[in-house]
């Protein structure tokens, strides 16, 4: 899905699902997308951080 903005005039910020952290993460997105500013990783909740949310 990425690819289809390669040729996007404008900057980018791309959100990554993933299940784990992903070295070089940044590098193969912009290897893509050399117009990307902001890659904002994401990741599926856990109990402890569902549980921080609703204590703090």
């Amino acid at each position: 899905e990425l690819e289809t903005h390669r040729h996007h005039s404008g900057y980018l910020k791309v959100i990554v699902n993933l299940q784990t952290p992903q070295v070089g993460l940044a590098d193969k997105v912009r290897k893509i997308c050399p117009q990307t500013i902001h890659i904002e990783p994401r990741y599926p909740e856990t109990n402890s951080s569902k549980e921080e949310s609703f204590s703090g």
